[in-house]
């Protein structure tokens, strides 16, 4: 629940936590200024991946569970890469920052995932272990929640049901290649 109340307070009071998820909530005119607001966004994005390098490392990659959360971690990053990107183009930015800002964000679930092994893996008790856990989990569902209704209340309820049934469906068939 601490992670998904901390992703609302963000998204409410200071900005999107996920440029992916809020790309379709700026008008033209924030479009117009994002170079003013994408060290936000950039912020929130290296916390967001930050989470997900905790989140692999931090579990059994033996374990279905955690291999169905690495597939899934996995299977976003390229999305939210190009989200990131595609705003930045849209921003005016030259490729080459594009690309490397997109690179160093991404990054940070590497310095997560090191976080997580020499840090938290062995060092932090069954009790507190869950209770990161969950914080990372209420974010996720944050977001996951955040932009399926989001997009339903803006645009073609249609569309984002099939894209969510495709993902769904994407998630069962990466899912059933693990077992």
């Amino acid at each position: 629940m601490s992670g998904y109340l901390l992703f609302w307070v963000i998204s409410r009071y200071y900005s999107h936590v996920c440029p992916a998820c809020s790309a379709s909530h700026f008008d033209e005119q924030t479009t117009k200024k994002f170079s003013e607001i994408f060290l936000t966004l950039f912020t929130a994005l290296a916390f967001h991946s930050l989470l997900d390098g905790i989140a692999i490392s931090t579990g059994d990659l033996h374990n279905e569970e955690q291999s169905s959360i690495f597939a899934a971690i996995l299977t976003h990053k390229f999305p939210e890469g190009l989200a990131l990107a595609s705003l930045m183009l849209g921003a005016g930015y030259s490729k080459v920052k594009v690309i490397s800002y997109t690179a160093l964000v991404e990054s940070t679930t590497l310095l997560g995932s090191l976080l997580g092994v020499f840090l938290l893996k062995e060092g932090i008790s069954f009790f507190w272990m869950g209770i990161l856990m969950a914080h990372i989990a209420g974010g996720f569902i944050y977001l996951a929640l955040h932009a399926v209704l989001g997009e339903m209340l803006r645009h073609h309820r249609t569309i984002v049901i099939t894209s969510l049934l495709s993902g769904l469906l994407l998630i069962l068939f990466v899912h059933s290649l693990i077992d």
